[in-house]
């Protein structure tokens, strides 16, 4: 049996991340059976018998630096890092893994230069097949995510006022960074794909080095320009025909299709 420990279920909070687990944790299930352990449910299993898994993974575990301690009882575990994170606590920790994988060429090259370590490779997320081009009139641009300054938004902002161009923001509002009459509220995962195939661009700028680019990938697949800093994200690491949805989306499949081989 294999032991997962992230830090949300999908229902608690729906992000990159989480959908990244939940999709990689199906797969898994395929062929193992897999206990889920949440920053909810943790407390109920420190006491458990940890002997009895054979692997155990943990995902986004750099938040629950609160367990550090009961995760070093593990020998033999893998670590997943969905996006560049600092070094403490667990430098030794990612160094003591069979493995850590990240979810990009670029994070694992970064990855590797942040903690030093020999043990790093990549995999891709997966990206549900409701992401696709339905062929409907298209314009304007949008913005969809945590509407934040950690995730570039006063850099669209700069962007389109120095194109002169309007930007449309759906998603959590973290922070007060738009103009109200450009904020146009939350969506669900499922009415994202409808979404962007009225939008001509997605528009997306990080100051920081990102471990894939979820919603830019989406972007892609249902026909959509892309405009953004291309070398701060994941995504673009890879040898893929970006301008080929259908190609794309053959290549993130073969490509997510690998992650159980990385356990062995």
């Amino acid at each position: 049996m294999l032991l997962y420990i992230k830090n949300n279920d999908l229902s608690e909070r729906l992000g990159g991340a989480n959908l990244t687990d939940y999709y990689w944790i199906e797969l898994l299930r395929k062929k193992n059976q897999v206990k889920v352990v949440t920053r909810n449910t943790i407390g109920n299993f420190l006491d458990n018998d940890i002997n009895k898994y054979e692997l155990v993974i943990f995902g986004n575990v750099n938040l629950l630096s609160e367990y550090y301690k009961f995760f070093k009882k593990f020998k033999n575990y893998v670590v997943i890092l969905h996006g560049i994170l600092n070094s403490e606590p667990f430098s030794n920790f990612y160094a003591n893994a069979k493995r850590v994988i990240t979810v990009s060429p670029l994070q694992e090259k970064w990855t590797k230069k942040i903690f030093g370590l020999r043990n790093v490779t990549y995999s891709s997320p997966y990206i549900p097949h409701f992401f696709k081009n339905i062929g409907i009139k298209r314009s304007g641009n949008v913005y969809i995510g945590d509407i934040a300054e950690y995730k570039g938004v006063k850099k669209i902002l700069a962007y389109a006022q120095k194109k002169n161009i309007k930007v449309d923001f759906y998603g959590n509002l973290l922070e007060p960074l738009i103009p109200k009459n450009r904020y146009k509220g939350q969506v669900t995962y499922v009415q994202v794909n409808n979404l962007m195939n009225n939008y001509e661009n997605f528009i997306w700028f990080l100051d920081r080095v990102g471990g894939f680019g979820r919603t830019l990938a989406e972007a892609l697949l249902t026909g959509m320009n892309v405009i953004a800093n291309r070398e701060n994200f994941g995504i673009f690491s890879y040898d893929w025909d970006f301008d080929n949805p259908e190609v794309l989306r053959k290549q993130i499949d073969e490509e997510y299709l690998k992650f159980p081989k990385l356990l062995e």
